[in-house]
């Protein structure tokens, strides 16, 4: 997982390529980055703590390690209703780690960084947290904005 983009040569022309996991979040597909996953696995009990943002599930303990839990579907303008959410995918960025609770992860594309497009098909509640979106064999995932979402658990 650490060569998360590479460079491929095709004709002469370098073409810019970026690895992402695709995961379902309530009957939506969300690729991030794989540049920043440390690890996908199931969700272990989490510890609510009071007076924290509606997105902060709460804490678990990974190996000695204290991680928070984010429920992204608030932030996404998703509902909250299905309590499916039996995973999570560890991200870090900038020497921040962060939960991400999800339906499932299912696999890793690659995608060339010009299919990256702007964001036609998402709510503007959930812009801010959506960097693009690229279609995959047909459907639409829209990618994460993990720089927006570190940003929230860093200033928790």
């Amino acid at each position: 997982m650490e060569a998360a983009r590479r460079r491929r040569e095709s004709d002469q022309v370098e073409t810019e390529y970026q690895d992402i996991l695709r995961v379902s979040l309530d009957n939506e597909w969300y690729g991030i980055d794989i540049a920043n996953v440390v690890e996908v696995r199931e969700c272990p009990k989490v510890f609510s703590i009071p007076h924290t943002p509606d997105y902060i599930v709460g804490v678990v303990n990974l190996r000695g390690e204290i991680l928070s839990i984010m429920d992204i579907r608030k932030l996404l303008g998703l509902s909250t209703a299905s309590d499916d959410q039996k995973h999570i995918v560890v991200i870090e960025k900038d020497s921040i780690k962060v939960g991400i609770r999800v339906n499932r992860a299912d696999s890793v594309m690659t995608i060339p960084e010009s299919d990256i497009k702007a964001l036609m098909s998402t709510t503007d509640k959930a812009r801010g947290f959506v960097a693009g979106e690229t279609q995959f064999r047909g459907e639409v995932i829209a990618v994460l904005n993990l720089d927006a979402l570190i940003e929230l658990e860093d200033t928790v």
